[in-house]
């Protein structure tokens, strides 16, 4: 009895928490239309209402812990709303949390009419755990190179790799080929070898530790599918398990009469 109280409890949560995401997010388009922005009452509350919505968010977070305990940290979709609210009142942009209206899209029946976009929907879910460990990954190799490029030529070429951040954006460049020649040329007026430290980083970031990031995604696809078929064979043997027992019950009833 206490189980089925907590499951509707749990159920009950689930939908408030549902509700209230597709209400947040009507709340920050409305904020964000020319109409009531040219309406201060209006946009001023709808401003205030964010930040509310926020608060409320923690506190059915703060609840369904109680009711889930441990549990609740071993469904990855929970790390993704805890991940978005932290991230919210660190950076006091409480609009981040329209970001949780992916984590209600699989609660949504009409997504089984669409396979496909339900798949996509559960790779964004099974890719996110690998996905934040191999992003830090990313952003700690740009981090050791953009240290080694400040050091190395930073005296004679300040304007691309003066400072760190500097030095990131150029290497951000140089992974997504936007006018790396040029930068690359620029460098080696001064320092010939220029070219092995870019080749290096393309190695390491662009060719390996990007590829390993698609390389998750697809994984999680096939983990999708895979979810996905096992509970319609599942769907497919409790029917047919339906079906026996069913013609079970004709026999006994045939041989209760004979």
């Amino acid at each position: 009895m206490e189980s089925i109280r907590k499951n509707q409890a749990e159920s009950a949560v689930h939908w408030i928490d549902t509700t209230l995401v597709i209400i947040n997010a009507i709340i920050i388009t409305l904020f964000n239309m020319a109409v009531f922005k040219d309406t201060p009452a209006v946009h001023e509350m709808l401003g205030q209402l964010i930040p509310v919505v926020l608060y409320v968010f923690v506190l059915i977070e703060i609840i369904q812990v109680c009711l889930l305990k441990g549990d609740y940290f071993r469904d990855h979709r929970n790390i993704f709303v805890i991940a978005i609210l932290i991230a919210a009142f660190a950076l006091h942009i409480p609009e981040l949390t329209i970001l949780l209206l992916f984590n209600v899209l699989r609660t949504f029946r009409i997504l089984d009419l669409f396979p496909k976009t339900r798949h996509v929907i559960d790779t964004l879910f099974h890719a996110f755990p690998g996905s934040v460990n191999l992003l830090f990954l990313i952003l700690i190799a740009f981090f050791v190179f953009a240290v080694l490029a400040t050091n190395l030529y930073g005296e004679k070429v300040p304007d691309l790799w003066g400072t760190i951040p500097q030095s990131m954006l150029s290497l951000q460049q140089i992974m997504l080929g936007d006018d790396w020649g040029n930068n690359l040329r620029a460098t080696g007026k001064f320092y010939p070898y220029a070219w092995v430290f870019s080749t290096a980083f393309l190695i390491v970031v662009t060719f390996v530790l990007l590829n390993v990031f698609v390389g998750v995604i697809v994984d999680a696809m096939q983990t999708a599918e895979e979810g996905d078929d096992s509970d319609e064979k599942m769907q497919a043997l409790q029917q047919e398990l339906k079906s026996i027992k069913h013609d079970i019950a004709l026999i006994k009833k045939a041989v209760t009469k004979d």
